[in-house]
């Protein structure tokens, strides 16, 4: 397998760049409420009406907004939400403390593609991280979901 770029290396594992995104996301995401609109009305439709748990994965949580916006759709989905950054991962855990059913992990992309998570997934969504990987690593990624 290639070896994939450090997540150390990466602005991504600071705290102050980890709390700008989180202030700053809605004016860096110019369409960000009409992707979150645009992804519920996906789950909806495929999913939503499916009468059993749907597992979710979310690639890079962030700060669980996209999977708070899936909670809104359905309150009984089951989620992973994974991330490398522990900042991310803290605020994450703060924004969606009222859901139940909901599992953090951190760990990078590099690391989650050498350690297989042990379930599988109805439902797997990323929203802005998977671009900061390269080309191959991508490739990679992917053939691992």
């Amino acid at each position: 397998m290639v070896p994939m770029s450090e997540f150390e290396e990466s602005k991504w594992k600071s705290k102050q760049a980890a709390l700008e995104f989180i202030e700053n996301a809605d004016m860096y995401i110019l369409e960000r409420q009409r992707l979150f609109a645009v992804m519920r009305s996906l789950y909806r439709h495929f999913l939503a009406d499916n009468n059993k748990t749907i597992k979710v994965l979310e690639l890079g949580c962030g700060d669980g907004r996209v999977t708070q916006e899936l909670l809104k759709v359905d309150a009984n989905l089951e989620g992973t939400l994974i991330d490398g950054s522990s900042e991310m991962i803290k605020n994450a855990k703060n924004r969606l403390k009222s859901y139940s059913g909901l599992k953090f992990i951190q760990t990078t992309f590099q690391e989650l593609v050498n350690d297989n998570l042990s379930e599988n997934f109805d439902f797997v969504v990323s929203s802005l991280a998977i671009h900061h990987l390269q080309e191959d690593e991508k490739k990679i990624l992917f053939e691992y979901v």
